[in-house]
């Protein structure tokens, strides 16, 4: 089985065999939703220079973890 990017719209396909196997869900419906506060993330953009138009990295983050890890740097660095 491939998994290729389609060429307008960025979606991807599957090409070849695929097998189904039926999986218990309960798990993970149980856990869902998470609390509003941990579930929410935000975009972060960097660029190597603010007068360039494109971003070198582009990620969805969770507030709540990058603050947890300024925290703990803060502590331990």
């Amino acid at each position: 089985m491939q998994v290729t990017e389609l060429p307008k719209g960025g979606q991807l396909s599957l090409k070849g065999n695929v097998v189904n196997v039926p999986v218990n869900v309960m798990p993970a419906v149980t856990t869902l939703p998470r609390h509003i506060g941990a579930s929410e993330t935000i975009a972060v953009k960097l660029k190597k220079k603010l007068k360039k138009k494109s971003h070198v990295y582009i990620e969805n983050v969770r507030p709540q973890k990058v603050f947890e890890a300024l925290q703990w740097l803060t502590s331990n660095g």
